[in-house]
């Protein structure tokens, strides 16, 4: 289990720097010809926590989520973090994709 825990903090703390760099890179989008004109991305900027809507069932998709890696432990013995981490992406992957699959048989 604490295989499958680091793995997912690994994860998490990769993704956090995918959105840090995604929000650099949003955030100063500009062609050179339209300096004048904002883009939509300055329209869409966030100043503020209280501008970010969190879905209200986004708390229990991450616990039940975060409960399933730990229980599957996708990434159990690796000793290459970079294997490890990519089999729980490839794991996260099949997983949200067996939950949409699921939600849309309901």
């Amino acid at each position: 289990a604490l295989s499958a825990w680091t793995s997912l903090v690994a994860a998490r703390r990769a993704i956090a720097g995918e959105v840090r760099s995604a929000r650099r890179g949003l955030v100063s989008h500009r062609s050179p010809d339209s300096s004048a004109m904002p883009s939509i991305m300055d329209e869409n900027r966030i100043f503020c926590a209280e501008q970010i809507e969190v879905p209200p069932e986004l708390p229990d998709i991450i616990k039940e989520f975060t409960k399933a890696v730990i229980r599957a432990n996708p990434s159990d013995g690796d000793t290459d973090p970079l294997v490890a981490r990519m089999k729980l992406y490839q794991w996260s992957r099949d997983h949200f994709k067996k939950k949409l699959a699921e939600r849309k048989q309901e």
